[in-house]
């Protein structure tokens, strides 16, 4: 049973995710890449050019409106599962280490900011 208990806290949580062997992360990077360009070519046309539809109901009638909500779900969905990405500890002496612990996730995404 102890062992049971042992191997059980060494496991990493099930909401950790290995971009090692993570196929749905490739995917996922290959989104925010697109999002990014999108986002880097019409924002500035956009801001430059367009005017800002009058009521916030004229507003979910423009189709770049929309786009802009969507892309920013993509984005903030990015943020909350960069808190359960593993990260290489390049910093060690014995060589590179892969970084499965939650606090120190967190704790290495918020001093990334």
């Amino acid at each position: 049973m102890a062992a049971l208990l042992a191997a059980r806290r060494k496991s990493k949580p099930c909401y950790i995710i290995d971009p090692r062997r993570s196929k749905s992360m490739q995917v996922w990077d290959i989104v925010t890449t697109l999002c990014l360009i999108f986002t880097a070519l019409v924002t500035p046309y956009e801001v430059a050019f367009l005017e800002m539809p009058g009521t916030w109901s004229d507003a979910w009638n423009d189709p770049l409106f929309v786009i802009n909500r969507f892309i920013d779900l993509v984005f903030i969905t990015d943020m909350t599962l960069q808190f359960g990405l593993m990260y290489q500890d390049q910093n060690r002496l014995d060589g590179v280490k892969w970084i499965d612990e939650p606090s120190q996730i967190f704790n290495n995404y918020v001093k990334g900011w």
